[in-house]
């Protein structure tokens, strides 16, 4: 019995490594835009989760540290999720 050309082990030591070089970078960008959407989610449900308060200074700041909360968790797994990519890019030498 002979094997076809196509399923030969040496193949996927060809075909795997270019796959992965090319879809990190989408991969990433799936990845924030996920992330994005996540805390877009989060800090709308948190708008609506306080009933209406008398004092609207205090609703104001409540909202404001909501917001900053929101947008911190964004930019540390963003920037972890970049710092991951540019290591894996190094890591498999990817051109650009």
């Amino acid at each position: 019995m002979q094997r076809s050309p196509h399923l030969q082990p040496a193949s996927g030591y060809i075909i795997i490594p270019q796959a992965i070089r090319v879809s990190i970078a989408p991969t990433v960008g799936f990845l924030v835009q996920l992330v994005k959407k996540y805390v877009a989610d989060i800090t709308d449900r948190l708008r609506g989760a306080h009933p209406r308060q008398p004092d609207h200074h205090l609703r104001h700041l409540r909202a404001v540290a909501g917001l900053l909360t929101a947008a911190a968790i964004y930019f540390v797994i963003c920037f972890s999720l970049s710092q991951l990519s540019q290591m894996l890019e190094r890591r498999i030498h990817v051109s650009r």
